[in-house]
C-alpha cells in the first residue's frame, strides 16, 4: 500500500506519528511523508507525480485534516482522519477544573486555540472516509462540536518498542528514584506528584522527562515543599530508556504512552483513573482516584515499602503489552491495526 501521511512538526521530539511511519515501512508499505508546520506551510521531498501512486491519505491528528481533505479531493483517494479530542481547558470550559487548573486560571489564562478553532476542524473530520478516535470518551468531546459517529474506528496507541528495547541494558541497577514522562504543562499534573511526595518521609528523587513552559513553576513548588526533583531533558537522546530502567516505578497522572514505554522494561506505573485512560489501558498499571493527591501519595508509598508488589505489576504490564491485550500496542501490532483501517477505507471508497 502507498500511504500519504501528514505529520505535524515535531519540535525536536520523536512523535508517535514517526513511530507509525517507521513501523509501516517495516511492514513493506511505501510512505510519503508530508510535514505540516501550521497554516499553509508544508515540507515534503516528494512531488505531485509521486502522490499519483498513493492509495490513501492519513491524518494522524486533527490539525492536519484540512490538508488531508484537499489531497483526498485532488487525488480521488480515501482519507482516514483522526481527531484526538477537545481538551476542555482549550475552549475555556469549566471542566478544565478537572485537569489541574484553578478557577482564576480558567478565567484569565490565554489558552492556545479556542472553541472556534476546534469547531472549524470538525467539518474536515466529517469528510474523512473513516474517522478514528483514541476512545469513546474522547470522541464524545468532538461529537459535542458536531462530529458524526458514522464510520468511526479506534486508533491504537503505538509504543516505540524497537527503539526503546534497543537501549535495554541489563547491567543498570535500580536507584532510589521514581520517574514521570510528560509534557511540562499543567494538565499533566506533575505538580500533583510533587505534592504527593511531600506527604512521604524521605521520598525518593523524582526525575522528570519532558519539555514545556511549566518547568519554572515545578521547580518553585519543589523548593517550597522540599521535594527533590531533577529534569532530565526530553528523552530523545536515549536517556528515556536508561531512566526507566533505573526507576523503582513511574508516576504519570495524566499520560498514556509512558505506561507502555515503562512496561517494556517491566517497570510499573501509577496513574489517575481518568475515563479515557481506564477505557484505553485500564489493565496496565495501578490507578488511584482522580485528583486525590492523598491517595496518590499512599499508592507511591505502598510500592516503595512493597517492592515485590511493584515487581509483580511490572510483569503484568509487560505481558499485557506483549500479548496485545491492551490499547497500548507494540509498533508492529499498532501498524497492523492501522493497515486494517486503511483497507476498510479503500473498500468504502469502492
Amino acid at each position: 500500500m502507498n500511504i500519504i501521511i501528514i505529520k505535524g512538526h515535531n519540535l525536536g521530539m520523536r512523535t508517535d506519528t514517526e513511530v507509525f511511519v517507521d513501523g509501516l515501512k517495516r511492514l513493506g508499505h511505501i510512505v510519503f511523508e508530508m510535514e505540516y508546520y501550521g497554516g499553509r506551510e508544508l515540507f515534503t521531498k516528494f512531488t505531485k507525480e509521486d502522490f499519483k501512486t498513493a492509495d490513501i491519505v492519513w491524518c494522524p491528528y486533527e490539525r492536519e485534516l484540512p490538508i488531508g481533505v484537499r489531497l483526498k479531493e485532488e487525488l480521488n483517494i480515501p482519507l482516514v482522519g483522526h481527531y484526538e479530542w477537545v481538551p476542555p481547558w482549550r475552549i475555556n470550559s469549566e471542566k478544565g477544573l478537572e485537569w489541574g487548573y484553578a478557577p482564576e486560571e480558567i478565567k484569565t489564562i490565554k489558552f492556545e486555540g479556542g472553541k472556534s478553532y476546534y469547531e472549524s476542524l470538525v467539518p474536515f473530520y466529517n469528510k474523512s472516509d473513516l474517522k478514528t478516535t483514541p476512545t469513546k470518551y474522547c470522541f464524545e468531546t468532538v461529537k459535542a462540536l458536531g462530529a458524526e459517529e458514522k464510520n468511526l474506528r479506534i486508533k491504537p496507541y503505538a509504543v516505540d518498542d524497537e527503539l526503546l528495547l534497543s537501549q535495554k541494558d541489563d547491567t543498570i541497577k535500580k536507584e532510589n528514584q521514581i520517574l514521570t514522562i510528560a509534557r511540562l504543562v499543567q494538565p499533566k499534573k506533575i505538580h500533583h506528584i510533587i505534592k504527593a511526595l511531600s506527604l512521604i518521609d524521605n521520598p525518593p528523587l523524582l526525575k522528570i522527562i519532558g519539555y514545556g513552559l511549566y518547568q519554572p513553576i515545578l521547580k518553585k513548588l519543589s523548593k517550597e515543599l522540599d521535594v527533590k526533583i531533577l529534569f532530565c531533558g526530553t528523552g530523545i537522546d536515549g536517556n528515556k530508556a536508561i531512566e526507566i530502567q533505573k526507576s523503582l516505578f513511574l508516576v504519570t497522572p495524566a499520560a498514556s504512552l509512558p505506561l507502555g514505554e515503562a512496561a517494556l522494561f517491566k517497570v510499573p506505573t501509577i496513574s489517575y483513573n481518568n475515563e479515557t485512560g481506564i477505557e484505553k489501558h485500564g489493565n496496565v498499571g495501578k490507578y488511584v482516584e482522580l485528583d486525590n493527591i492523598e491517595e496518590l501519595s499512599k499508592a507511591i508509598k505502598f510500592w516503595i515499602d512493597n517492592p515485590e508488589e511493584a515487581r509483580k505489576e511490572g510483569e503484568n504490564s509487560y505481558n499485557k503489552i506483549m500479548n496485545d491485550e491492551t490499547g497500548l500496542c507494540t509498533t508492529e501490532n499498532a501498524c497492523k491495526k492501522m493497515v486494517k483501517i486503511f483497507e476498510e477505507a479503500l473498500c468504502l471508497k469502492k
